[in-house]
Parts: C-alpha cells; structure tokens; sequence
C-alpha cells in the first residue's frame, strides 16, 4: 500500500459544510452539518481515502474490518478491499436508541479476530461505541479506530477509551449539545433540518 500525502488534503477540499441548528443520528444537538453522502459519492477519492487508512491502520495487524450502517459500512468496504479483508457491519437494532449489533449471520465472522473499527465520521461516537461494545460481545478485539473525518474531538476520545491508536483523515470543530441543554433550542432557534430523518 503506498503512502497517499495528498489524501487528507483531498478530502478537505471534498468537505461541503453547512453552520446552523441540527439534530444528529445520536440525538445530540449541534451546530455544524456535513454533506457525508455527497462525500461518499465521490468513489474515485474514497478509495485513495481508504488506502490511506488502510495504510495508517496496517500496523496493527487488523483481521476483519467493520462499519456501522450507513456510511461506515461503505467506508469499510473500499478499506477492507485495500487490506486483503473481510468486512463486516453493524446496525442499528431500534429506532428509539443508538444500540448497534453485528448481525447473527455476520457474528462468526468477527468471532475473537482483530478489528478495524471506522466510520465516515464520528461525532458524538455512539454509533462506534455500541459498535465496539457488541464486538467485545462477540469475541473479538478492536485494535484501531478510525474515520474519514473527526466532528470535534469526540473520536480521539472514544480511541482513548479503547486503547486504540485513532486514524482520521480530517477534522472539523463543531459544537454539540445534549438536547435538554442546547442553547440553540433556548434562543428558539428553529431547526436547520433534522439529520435524524435525512
């Protein structure tokens, strides 16, 4: 795999931003939006992007790699492919909460092997944490987390929570809120629109 310098000066160039009041998958509340399923349109980049991280995430000897649905699930795919590897997913198992599980026909597969964990993008990083959860559930072991891009510092921190070197490819500042303290929802601020329903 060869090293792509300009991968992550790329992909900033490919980040379309909108500031304004919006909801998240997670439920938080926050006040940047980025336009991920455009990003992943662009299949030419996603794959120097996910040979870049394929690149920064081989030392650590992954042996399957997973994604929460949606977009992490494609992102894992172009970088599994690069890596010679299986790839699985995770999903979402109620609409009421962001508990995600690999699925029974998946779970053998993951079953004590080293995992590559990744997403499009992590924000609040509930998606990756469940994610992470149901695979110590299964058996098997994160050993790297990473994204395409970093909403604040949220990723940084869930890699530190599983003692896990963190991989990213860009990263945006951004605000984020629990729902009941977002100032936004308090200045009645309507919504931008609600990624929830996108």
């Amino acid at each position: 795999m060869r090293p792509l310098p300009d991968a992550s000066e790329q992909l900033e160039h490919e980040l379309h931003t909108a500031n304004g009041h919006f909801v998240y998958e997670s439920g938080h509340h926050g006040d940047l939006w980025i336009d991920l399923q455009r990003l992943l349109a662009h299949t030419p980049h996603m794959r120097a992007w996910a040979s870049e991280i394929a690149r920064l995430a081989y030392p650590q000897r992954p042996e399957v790699v997973c994604g929460p649905l949606v977009g992490g699930a494609f992102v894992a795919q172009f970088v599994a492919s690069e890596l010679g590897l299986p790839c699985v997913f995770s999903e979402r198992i109620s609409d009421a909460d962001s508990r995600f599980r690999v699925p029974p026909s998946l779970r053998a597969i993951v079953g004590e092997a080293r995992v590559l964990l990744l997403d499009d993008a992590i924000n609040a990083g509930a998606a990756c944490r469940s994610t992470a959860g149901d695979l110590r559930e299964a058996g098997a072991s994160v050993v790297a987390l990473a994204a395409l891009v970093e909403l604040g510092t949220d990723g940084a921190r869930l890699g530190a929570e599983l003692a896990v070197p963190f991989h990213v490819l860009a990263r945006r500042d951004r605000n984020l809120w629990r729902p009941d303290a977002c100032p936004l929802c308090k200045r009645g601020v309507r919504l931008s629109f609600d990624l929830m329903r996108c």
